[in-house]
């Protein structure tokens, strides 16, 4: 015999609170959209977007780090956004340059008291951001190209290694910095940013004509394709468990609140820092007389 139905269940079903993984999954779905639009523009337009979004990681790695500063905030945002301008106006060369120049500015600071310190290592965070993703993209279909192809491995790598460790389980990664995640979900991840990187490739060499180099698929670039995708995926997963460890060392469950299920920009984005980090490096290592893009993505194809 069931259990009678208390009147106006169905009512409070309907006004229930949305759970973790769907505010997760529609936040997700919005702010793929977003840079999915972004990208497609270009130009200032990306530049912009990407510069805005770095501020907000800045915003959050200062609140998260220690005691607010304005100044150091709004000369931060500055830094990123000269940054980004260098990498339009001027190439990845210069790009390359203000990167690196962050890097030791960051190393210098661990010299300094505490805040500066932080604040000096934020601005570098932020920065590698916005100076890799602009210089990808550049201003043709093949940087188009490129940008989407290091969103497919973040997103691919994130959602999988999110179900994955949830259904199998198993040992943790590295339960002293992020105590959730598992050797399963990271294999996870990196195996399903293999096939939607080389399904995407293929997908685009059919559909997107023009193009200023063939991305062809052939058995030598299929695996050159499927290694950036692995490389890609490990960045992306290493930028996890770095954000999870400034997290873990400040005592914060999250960078933020403005985004739900997933709580601020930085928990968003912290794959995405390396991933297109490691994605610059790449293809400004091997582009020879092309672009970034191309140095990423055409090695094997020509």
């Amino acid at each position: 015999m069931t259990a009678p139905i208390p009147p106006n269940s169905h009512k409070a079903s309907a006004g229930r609170p949305l759970s973790e993984l769907t505010k997760r999954v529609l936040s997700g779905i919005v702010l793929m959209i977003v840079a999915l639009v972004t990208t497609w523009t270009g130009g200032l337009v990306l530049v912009f977007a990407f510069s805005v979004l770095s501020f907000f990681v800045l915003i959050e790695w200062e609140r998260l780090t220690g005691p607010n500063s304005q100044r150091r905030l709004v000369l931060g945002m500055l830094v990123v956004g000269a940054a980004a301008s260098i990498a339009y106006f001027f190439g990845p060369v210069a790009a390359m340059a203000v990167g690196i120049g962050s890097l030791f500015v960051a190393l210098g600071a661990a010299l300094l008291e505490s805040p500066k310190r932080w604040s000096l290592t934020g601005v570098a965070y932020a920065s590698w951001l916005v100076v890799s993703l602009v210089s990808l993209r550049g201003h043709d279909s093949v940087g188009l190209s490129a940008i989407l192809f290091v969103f497919a491995a973040v997103w691919a790598t994130d959602i999988a290694a999110y179900f994955g460790g949830r259904s199998i389980g198993g040992p943790k990664l590295m339960p002293s910095v992020s105590p959730n995640k598992t050797w399963s979900g990271a294999i996870s991840g990196a195996l399903a940013a293999i096939l939607v990187c080389v399904g995407y490739i293929a997908w685009a060499d059919v559909h997107v004509s023009a193009r200023t180099s063939s991305l062809a698929l052939t058995l030598v670039s299929v695996g050159y394709i499927a290694l950036m995708a692995l490389a890609l995926s490990v960045a992306s997963q290493a930028g996890d468990l770095f954000e999870s460890g400034l997290k873990r060392r400040f005592g914060a469950k999250d960078s933020g609140t403005l985004l739900p299920g997933h709580g601020g920009f930085m928990d968003r984005v912290d794959g995405l820092v390396f991933a297109s980090a490691a994605a610059f490096l790449i293809g400004l290592s091997l582009k020879g007389q092309g672009t970034v893009a191309e140095g990423l993505l055409t090695l094997g194809n020509g």
